[in-house]
This record gives C-alpha cells, sequence and structure tokens, in this order.
C-alpha cells in the first residue's frame, strides 16, 4: 500500500513538472496555550511548502495519508523513497524525533 501511495504522489508531482519529493517530519497539534491552535499548520503553508516549491520540490506530510493504517511502515517508506527529508524539530514531540 506504501509503494501505491509514493507511486501516487510521484505521478501527481510529475503532473505539476516536479520530480522531486520532500518528505516533512513534523507536529500537527499544539500542546501549550502559547501558540495558536493552528500553528504548526501555518507553519507548513507559510514556511515550509513555498520553500519547497521554490526550490523544486513537492512536500508531503503523513498528514497528507489520513487513511494510512500503518504508520510506522508508511513513514518509513517516506523516508527511504523520498528526495529531501526536512524535519520541524521546534517542539518537544518524541514521535518527531524518533
Amino acid at each position: 500500500m506504501a509503494k501505491d501511495k509514493e507511486k501516487i504522489v510521484r505521478s501527481m508531482s510529475n503532473v505539476r513538472g516536479v520530480d522531486r519529493i520532500c518528505f516533512v517530519i513534523m507536529p500537527y497539534t499544539v500542546r501549550s496555550n502559547t501558540k495558536s491552535p493552528d500553528h504548526f499548520d501555518s507553519v507548513y503553508d507559510y514556511l515550509i511548502y513555498p520553500a519547497c516549491k521554490r526550490a523544486g520540490f513537492t512536500p508531503i506530510r503523513y498528514k497528507d495519508f489520513p487513511n494510512s493504517e500503518i504508520v510506522l511502515i508508511d513513514i518509513t517508506d517516506n523516508l527511504m523513497n523520498c528526495d529531501m527529508v526536512l524535519c520541524d524539530l521546534s517542539d518537544n514531540r518524541p514521535n518527531v524525533f524518533f
């Protein structure tokens, strides 16, 4: 199943004229009151996504695959098959560190 997703993502990126994939690892939710609830979505939408596109990469996040069945296998497949990995370590999240 993960290989099928890779093919879909790569074929979608080829339609857009981009053939390099950047797998983005980052938190999705905010755990403190010091940041807005959509903080990490804003970081992705206004910083990471445009920077990746400008550099010629199609960014994807695990969040982009909401129907995934086996989390660790899908993440490992994306790590092994992408062209670049970008990891947001700005929050203390053990899953992101892992």
